[in-house]
């Protein structure tokens, strides 16, 4: 089930919203880069802003299947 309002969102736009890019900020962070590399996070936080780029921007399917028991 794709999100009729996301279809119509140039992709530029899109690029922009990604959650990657709070991600991204966030990790520039001295403290969280150690916490990442200190407890070998790096593939969880990949995953993780995978999963919340597609809770923030209702990626249909994708988040569903994500939140299924």
């Amino acid at each position: 089930m794709d999100n009729q309002h996301n279809r119509n969102i140039p992709k530029q736009i899109k690029l922009i919203l990604s959650f990657s890019n709070y991600m991204q900020f966030l990790r520039k962070d001295e403290n969280v880069e150690n916490i990442l590399a200190k407890y070998n996070l790096e593939d969880y936080w990949e995953a993780l802003t995978d999963k919340l780029n597609n809770y923030m921007h209702n990626n249909g399917i994708n988040f569903t299947q994500d939140n299924t028991v």
